[in-house]
């Protein structure tokens, strides 16, 4: 069985590359039931929670099971009232990182702990307006997906566009000495 580690748990995912990935194998009456995975868990590294691409927190998929909970990893179930996609897209939020950010301890590598994680407090408004709300965000980040791949197709049109101009005038094949004169005399 895997083991998720925190170098397992990325930013809204769980990575199982084969040079990071540990096995286990279990034995009847192990006890370690409690430890092992179910899909629609969330899970969050502890040891460097926030990189610049954001929460390490992500939601464990069925083919992220069977796995085993390892140390400096959470694992959060909600309960009911509270929808589990609202719960992520809390712990997603800048108020979740500046939760825990002044108490993180570690200098190279910041921690947080199980404490800090469960004194989080998030407004739980009914079930239907969480799922609202998810549903808001993620259109949002769905729109904002789509504007920042127009500004990436515009700017890879704009630096070929740059770069054909920059090789027809060193070629000759356009003659830029007009274009020089009439903005100098606008200037």
């Amino acid at each position: 069985m895997r083991l998720l580690r925190g170098i397992n748990v990325g930013v809204g995912e769980v990575r199982w590359e084969p040079e990071n990935t540990v096995r286990w194998t279990r034995k009847a009456d192990d006890k370690l039931d409690a430890w092992e995975l179910q899909a629609g868990d969330l899970v969050l590294g502890m040891d460097r929670p926030w990189i610049s691409s954001g929460v390490r927190v992500a939601v464990m998929q069925e083919d992220d099971v069977p796995s085993l909970l390892l140390q400096r990893v959470a694992a959060l179930r909600t309960h009911q009232g509270l929808v589990p996609p609202f719960l992520y897209r809390q712990l997603q939020s800048e108020a979740f990182v500046h939760h825990f950010l002044p108490e993180t301890t570690g200098v190279s590598v910041p921690h947080i702990s199980p404490s800090q994680i469960g004194s989080f407090v998030i407004t739980v408004p009914p079930e239907e307006e969480q799922q609202e709300i998810v549903e808001h965000i993620d259109e949002q980040i769905r729109q904002f997906g789509e504007l920042e791949a127009e500004a990436e197709r515009a700017i890879t049109l704009l630096q070929e566009r740059r770069s054909a101009l920059i090789s027809a005038a060193v070629t000759g094949k356009i003659d830029l000495r007009d274009t020089t004169s009439n903005s100098t005399e606008a200037a």
